[in-house]
């Protein structure tokens, strides 16, 4: 019961209410006879009273407590106000509103999408007039967990002092700090704890000697995955590339080659044309030249001979 009022002569009831939000709900009134419990009380139809009280000091509560998860793991956000009824909400990821409703907001199979900031922001109307109030940010790191690495070597010469391996450990994603270790069988040779995805490690090797086979470990927030194994040996075989530049170079040299027996050649031929068209102008000019008249014959002619006997008186 709220309030009671007593009628003597039939007046309307009236009950002025402080109204809290406890007060929330149906009303409804009921009226009797008074010290007479031989007339049946009534009651009246319901009345339900809304009250509105405007929402205030919001915040979210996440689950896990740490603004830092895993990829994977389940994300619950929940919005609270210190006071307020009848309170809408709306998430906020990065200042754009999400797709959910309800105050709180769950997160199923984390990913590295889901990293941002949120913020709840809490609404109720009264009348026309509507009330907000806007929770802090709080920020969501989704973290993720190293990749299988993937392993390479390369074996170069350090002038007298002999030579090294120089093994590679890379993994495509993972957010940091990851560690990655070099082993030989399930010894740890070296590791390495880095900001980045990948790691270089220096191992001494002999030439041409097989010294076992090593994988790659990396690890991070208790997640480790290995990479295949390779065998680590002093071998100075070609990479893919150098065997490439080697046919390269060794095409280029055979067209050098080819091109200077070809001008060689040319210019050989050429030297022997003139000195050939030099002999035969100097035959031509060490020849007699005749002159001949036009109208001189190169036909047998007959020649008649005769004697002519001339005397001389003293």
């Amino acid at each position: 019961m709220i309030a009671e009022y007593s009628s003597l002569s039939g007046e309307i009831a009236a009950f002025p209410l402080f109204i809290k939000s406890r007060n929330d709900g149906r009303l409804v009134c009921k009226a009797s006879r008074h010290n007479n419990t031989d007339i049946q009380s009534s009651l009246s139809q319901g009345l339900d009273l809304k009250v509105i009280v405007p929402v205030e000091d919001v915040t979210i509560a996440p689950h896990p407590a740490s603004e830092t998860v895993w990829e994977g793991q389940t994300l619950s956000l929940q919005c609270r106000e210190s006071r307020g009824t009848y309170v809408s909400y709306e998430w906020l990821r990065n200042e754009r509103p999400y797709d959910t409703t309800g105050d709180t907001l769950i997160i199923h199979r984390l990913s590295v999408q889901h990293t941002g900031n949120y913020t709840c922001v809490a609404s109720n109307r009264f009348n026309d007039t509507m009330t907000f109030s806007c929770s802090d940010v709080i920020s969501v790191q989704v973290k993720e967990y190293v990749s299988k690495p993937e392993i390479s070597l390369e074996v170069v010469k350090l002038g007298d002092a002999g030579f090294r391996a120089i093994v590679t450990c890379r993994s495509l994603k993972g957010s940091p700090l990851i560690t990655f270790s070099l082993l030989n069988d399930t010894d740890v040779i070296t590791k390495n704890t880095t900001e980045g995805t990948s790691a270089i490690f220096h191992v001494p090797v002999e030439l041409n000697r097989v010294t076992g086979r090593v994988r790659c470990n990396a690890s991070n927030e208790g997640n480790w995955v290995l990479s295949e194994p390779v065998n680590l040996t002093g071998d100075l075989s070609a990479t893919p590339m150098e065997v490439i530049a080697l046919v390269f170079c060794g095409f280029l040299l055979m067209v050098i080659v080819g091109a200077s027996c070809f001008l060689f050649w040319s210019t050989k031929r050429r030297n022997n044309s003139w000195k050939h068209g030099i002999n035969h102008e100097i035959q031509s000019d060490a020849m007699p030249r005749m002159n001949f008249p036009a109208d001189v014959s190169f036909k047998p002619q007959t020649v008649e001979m005769k004697t002519f006997i001339v005397n001389f008186a003293d």
